[in-house]
């Protein structure tokens, strides 16, 4: 089932270890009443028989364990496939405007790095919100990419009440251990229901949807092994950089309450956010506006200040 795992390739076991040296080392053959003869020069170490567990019992015990590789390495070798064939399918202005969204993410991290701002428990708590924003991005990523669509729900839907979060924080009436009010982001409430949905896994027919199909003879059903669903690739992928762009917005407004006067005064991150919002409007999955006074200055400045997402 699927490609065997290479030999000097990591195991998918996830030890860390390569195959031959893990899963895939030989099974020691040992007797009790004999010591083992020395492995010879170069061959990988055998593991030793466990106490109590015949010969027979372990090589029948270690063959349906090996079902367990064979699984993983073709999840992961079909997560590769996906990810080539989603990169082809996604429209390149959203990977271009995902670069560059995190392009500003890190410069928001980095230009005042080691230097204190104001201390007050409610910026406190935003940094907190955006930095495990920007942590989880690559994992957010990583799931859309490689056809995990469900699970790829799960963290669109916690990255969309982090930013609604950071937005209450910021208005002062964020509710301790209660969900965030999705409201703050307007337009999303259609796009957070249906990935509750699927995050919920209870309405079968979203599973049906987001899950690869099987047929077998008269038989039918789905897939344990991903495969790629181009509509909700395309869908997630460009949710997930309209949610990058709208966690740079926050982060500018943050670093601006952090250190006021000494806050960084670079008119280029805000000049990026506006070519991503004109890349992803050019595709349908953002509505934007400008801040009507600095666009009226005629300063050639223009910062982003309304976002709504849309649906396909």
């Amino acid at each position: 089932m699927g490609q065997k795992p290479s030999r000097n390739g990591p195991c998918p076991c996830g030890s860390g270890k390569k195959y031959k040296k893990c899963h895939g080392a030989p099974i020691a053959v040992a007797s009790p009443s004999s010591a083992s003869p020395p492995p010879s020069a170069g061959a990988p170490p055998r593991r030793p028989l466990p106490p109590g567990i015949d010969e027979q019992t372990f090589q029948d015990f270690d063959l349906f364990l090996r079902g367990a590789i064979d699984l993983e390495a073709h999840i992961l070798a079909a997560s590769t496939s996906i990810r080539e064939q989603s990169k082809v399918a996604y429209p390149v202005d959203f990977l271009d405007a995902r670069l560059q969204a995190l392009a500003v993410l890190h410069w928001a991290l980095a230009c005042r790095s080691g230097k204190p701002g104001r201390n007050d428990p409610m910026l406190s708590q935003r940094l907190a919100l955006f930095s495990a924003f920007v942590q989880g991005a690559t994992v957010t990523e990583t799931l859309i990419s490689e056809g995990q669509y469900i699970k790829a729900a799960v963290v669109l839907r916690q990255d969309l009440e982090t930013l609604a979060r950071m937005r209450e924080t910021a208005a002062g009436v964020a509710r301790e251990r209660r969900t965030p009010n999705i409201k703050r982001v307007a337009g999303s409430g259609p796009i957070y229901s249906a990935l509750s949905a699927a995050a919920h896994v209870a309405d079968q027919s979203v599973l049906n949807q987001l899950l690869a199909r099987t047929e077998s003879g008269d038989a039918r059903g789905v897939s344990p092994i991903p495969t790629l669903n181009r509509d909700a690739a395309i869908d997630m992928y460009g949710f997930h950089v309209y949610l990058c762009l709208a966690m740079c917005v926050e982060a500018m407004h943050l670093l601006d309450e952090l250190y006021g006067d000494d806050a960084p005064k670079d008119e280029l991150p805000w000049r990026m956010l506006v070519a991503i919002a004109t890349l992803l409007e050019r595709n349908g999955a953002l509505r934007w506006a400008m801040d009507p006074e600095t666009a009226a200055a005629g300063d050639g400045v223009v910062r982003v200040t309304e976002m709504r997402p849309t649906g396909h």
